[in-house]
């Protein structure tokens, strides 16, 4: 399992923009996960490994603070797929 956390940009008020992925989807390295947004910037998180996304943890709007917990992904072995 692999966790997906909020980075750590130098900003104090950070929101949930929009949820690229669903529960269930698959994501490789590198693929756009989320957008976050803090006053007058919009960045996006990718995934930080290969796998299925099996929870999010945080709802679009919602404040966040930098290493808080959005979502976690499980390898392709743990996620059942035979690769």
């Amino acid at each position: 399992m692999t966790e997906v956390r909020v980075p750590d940009i130098g900003a104090a008020d950070i929101r949930v923009g929009t949820w690229l992925v669903d529960v269930g989807d698959e994501v490789m390295e590198g693929d756009r996960l989320v957008e976050l947004s803090s006053p007058g910037v919009i960045f996006d998180v990718a995934s930080p490994a290969d796998g299925m996304i099996t929870r999010i943890a945080v709802l679009t709007g919602s404040s966040i603070t930098p290493g808080e917990l959005l979502g976690q992904i499980d390898d392709f072995s743990a996620a059942g797929s035979t690769s």
